[in-house]
């Protein structure tokens, strides 16, 4: 039986590495095995296509490519089909910087959808307990519906349409993406200094350090203009229903 189950978890292996490593050899062409790593390839484009709709329609036939590529220099790692496009995404993040037959700016799109996707897949609520009035000594509780993301291109402005092909705008750019009450996904324009704070204070930092190392990060003093923009806009994050309060205990 120890003999069987050992034979089992080779095959297994050799069809994994088969299906997700390097390309095979031309002479395996028509063979079960690389048909077997052609449907493996078409669910993983299947999967990229529904997470990354703007992306792959603009990467086209490289799309196919880029997947091959992946597969070649790492291949998922992740066991859910539903993960594939994050870490196809992280690898790029490597492997498209300096690319000339890709668009610069795919990157960043790339990045936007996928953050987009676990916005709009987080949980409702927050991670832990918050009350009303926010304590300059404590951590805020936002919705576990909310992240910052930087840009260097205006992404977020393109139309949804897959089949646009426009090309965005130049940045940098700094954006909060949450989901609203109606679970829809909204998108905010950040000053440097306000996506300095809200990333610090999404880290779980208390409120006063969070307003001090976000300004300093931003460049920025702390004053009286400083305070009366941060207040207000955590004040627009309350109402509409990102920053739940200070965390409890």
């Amino acid at each position: 039986m120890a003999s069987d189950d050992n034979d089992l978890s080779t095959l297994l292996d050799e069809l994994t590495e088969a299906a997700l490593g390097p390309a095979l050899p031309a002479a395996m062409a028509g063979r079960p095995i690389a048909v077997y790593r052609s449907l493996v390839h078409g669910a993983l484009q299947r999967a990229v296509e529904s997470m990354l709709p703007r992306t792959a329609a603009r990467l086209g036939p490289r799309l196919h490519r880029e997947i091959e590529l992946f597969c070649s220099e790492r291949g998922p790692q992740t066991h859910y089909i539903r993960d594939v496009a994050g870490e196809l995404v992280d690898w790029a993040e490597q492997s498209w910087p300096g690319r000339d037959d890709l668009a610069p700016y795919l990157l960043d799109l790339a990045r936007h959808e996928v953050a987009s996707a676990a916005v709009a897949a987080a949980t409702d609520g927050a991670d832990r307990p918050a009350h009303g009035e926010l304590a300059i000594d404590a951590p805020a509780v936002f919705i576990a519906a909310a992240r910052v993301v930087r840009h260097g291109t205006a992404v977020h402005r393109l139309p949804d349409d897959p089949d646009d092909a426009s090309e965005p705008a130049p940045g940098p750019f700094a954006l909060l993406l949450y989901r609203d009450a109606d679970l829809a996904l909204r998108t905010l324009e950040l000053s440097p200094a306000a996506a300095a704070l809200l990333e610090r204070l999404l880290a779980g930092e208390p409120l006063g350090a969070a307003i001090a190392a976000g300004a300093a990060d931003a460049g920025v003093p702390v004053d009286d203009a400083l305070l009366v923009g941060t207040s207000a806009l955590l004040g627009d994050l309350a109402e509409r229903g990102v920053l739940l309060g200070s965390a409890v205990g």
